[in-house]
């Protein structure tokens, strides 16, 4: 009998295990029940730094990154440091860094990292917390490669190193 207890708690705590585990790579790289490849870009509004608004009419063709990202997460800090040191790489695609914290956080981020200067990068507010129905995830960090005709090639979900994302959009040159 307590052979067969012994077994059986042996058999739940490896299950329990392996569960965790499925979890955690999950939730760093999980695949996504939202946007698929080849999807359109979803319509979208948003509103900028200054107030203003910014749709999905507004980014006009690709290719086109969209970052989900929160000003806090240090994975993103990771992810946006490493696209703003490879901006020679992102010529020609339009970037979109979309956050759902408030203005002030989200104008610290901008000065920190030094994005005003630079015109192919918008920073938007969602405000109304509508990113993660209209594009499928919640993740932060979450990459959003969209082609010239503004069709998802690929969603990154969690970290990605900046080797993996440029690989994407390199295929547009």
């Amino acid at each position: 009998m307590r052979r067969v207890i012994i077994i059986s708690v042996s058999v739940m705590l490896a299950a329990l295990l392996a569960f965790m585990v499925k979890g955690i790579h999950k939730g760093l790289h999980h695949e996504s029940t939202g946007l698929l490849p080849g999807s359109a870009l979803p319509a979208f509004t948003y509103c900028d730094l200054d107030g203003g608004h910014y749709s999905s009419a507004d980014v006009g063709g690709g290719p086109l990154l969209i970052v989900h990202f929160d000003p806090d997460c240090e994975h993103c800090e990771y992810e946006i440091e490493g696209l703003f040191g490879s901006r020679e790489s992102l010529k020609g695609c339009k970037v979109l860094l979309v956050t759902g914290a408030d203005t002030a956080s989200a104008r610290s981020f901008v000065r920190r990292h030094g994005l005003l200067d630079y015109h192919s990068f918008v920073v938007l507010l969602d405000t109304a917390y509508q990113f993660d129905s209209q594009f499928g995830t919640g993740l932060i960090p979450a990459n959003f490669i969209y082609d010239s005709d503004l069709r998802l090639v690929k969603l990154l979900e969690g970290e990605y190193k900046t080797e993996t994302i440029l690989k994407y959009l390199r295929a547009f040159d």
